[in-house]
This record gives C-alpha cells, structure tokens and sequence, in this order.
C-alpha cells in the first residue's frame, strides 16, 4: 500500500456517525483511488473531544453563575473542536 497523508494533516480527515459513512465520504472525497485502496481509522481520543467539548460553555461563560454570555451563547449551535 501507499501513504497519501498523515493523521496531522485536515484534509484527509473525514467526519461521521459510524465506519460505513467515514469509508463513503472517504471514497467520494478520494474518488480518484480504488476503494479497496482507502483504509479509515477513528481517532483514538474521539471520545475525550466530545466529553471536553461538553464542558467548553460552562468553563468559559462563567458557570455556575447566571451570566450575560452563557445566557446569549447557550446552547451553542456549533463547536468545532480538533487541531
């Protein structure tokens, strides 16, 4: 096999609920080589991003109070977490 990039690199990381759909957008975003050829692995601290992603608006909006920022940014509709 070959190397076509490295776990450090953005553009060769893909997003998805379970293996399946990661193998799919891995192929359609690779559609130049054989599928067989496109090997995906989950990130081995995915679990610990999403737990600490979790935490993010009660650590920098002030919680426990009842502040201005965690009252107008809370829930979130988007966190976007890695590098």
């Amino acid at each position: 096999g070959y190397v076509v990039g490295s776990d450090s690199d953005a553009k060769f990381w893909v997003a998805a609920r379970d293996q399946k759909e990661a193998e799919t957008k891995a192929h359609e975003r690779f559609s130049s080589y054989k599928k067989e050829d496109i090997s995906v692995s989950q990130d081995e601290d995915v679990l610990d991003t999403w737990f600490s992603s979790g935490l993010f608006p009660f650590s920098t909006m002030g919680w426990p109070d009842k502040t201005p920022d965690l009252a107008d940014y809370f829930p979130g509709h988007l966190l976007e977490t890695g590098h």
